[in-house]
Formats: structure tokens, sequence, C-alpha cells
């Protein structure tokens, strides 16, 4: 397995880099990204286990450079920043448009490449979700006095 990170060095990527650099030292790490550069990561054990790519994930042909593996756990963070290298400063809208529907376009097309088969059961660790409708009258009932349910439901589940 390894952990494969689009926009690791912004803001909440750097962030996610360093914890998980911390938590797994031993998973390689890949971080995909326009402007790489090295997130300042203390790792205990002294083994470097992130690797930067420079990779446009709006271009096909660049994304294709790095090959995903069907066990690949990816994070797509991409996102766009402004300073004064940013090449479609002047098009902002075409370039959110670009970024954020090409670029998971393209990231989503490489990842359907590297899966064999589709998986027939869910890893124990994917989130799943439930979706319920309270009619207004019984809202009070589920919170409970004071949100108690509301706090026994987190407890009980996580």
């Amino acid at each position: 397995m390894r952990f494969v990170l689009t926009g690791g060095s912004g803001f909440v990527g750097n962030y996610l880099i360093k914890k998980l650099c911390y938590l797994y030292p031993q998973i390689k790490i890949h971080n995909l990204d326009i402007n790489p550069r090295k997130p300042n990561i203390k790792i205990e054990s002294g083994k470097q286990n992130l690797t930067n790519h420079l990779v446009d994930i709006t271009n096909k042909g660049d994304l294709m450079k790095f090959k995903f593996d069907q066990d690949d756990v990816v994070f797509h963070l991409a996102a766009h920043i402004f300073h004064p290298q940013t090449p479609y400063r002047t098009k902002r809208k075409e370039y959110f448009e670009k970024l954020n529907v090409e670029g998971t376009k393209n990231i989503l097309e490489e990842m359907n490449k590297a899966l064999k088969d589709s998986r027939k059961e869910f890893s124990k660790h994917t989130p799943k979700m439930e979706i319920i409708k309270v009619d207004k009258k019984d809202i009070a009932t589920v919170i409970g006095k004071g949100g108690a349910t509301i706090r026994e439901i987190v407890e009980t589940s996580g």
C-alpha cells in the first residue's frame, strides 16, 4: 500500500503529509503536485518515506508518468493557489473548472486503469453513511434533553 496525494504541498496537504509520515513511517507517500516543495518533515526513524513528483493533474500525459497501483490510498487535495507564477491568474474561473473537473476526472481515469476488477467488498475502514429522516415534531426527542441523546450516540458509535 502507498499513500498518494495531490496538492500535498498546499496548506491542508502539508499537514496531512506530516501526519501520515509520523503515523505510518513504513508506508511510501507520493505527492503529485504542480508546485512540489518538500514539506519540513522530521521522521523519527530518520528514513524519508516521501517522494515529490512534479505533476499537473489537468494534463493527462503528465499524470500518466505516475503509475497508480490498485492498493493506493489517494487523497485528492489539489486546489488553486494565487501567486505571481500562476499562469492562469487572469482566467480564474476557467482554471478552477479545469482543475476541479478535468483534474479530478484524469485522476479517476488513471486510478481506474490500475484496478484489475471491481472490489466485491469494502474495507472495514471504508466510511459508511446512513440517512434517516426525522419528522420536525420528533426532533426534540432525537436530540434529547440538553443534547443527551446525541452525546450518547456519539459516545457509542465513535
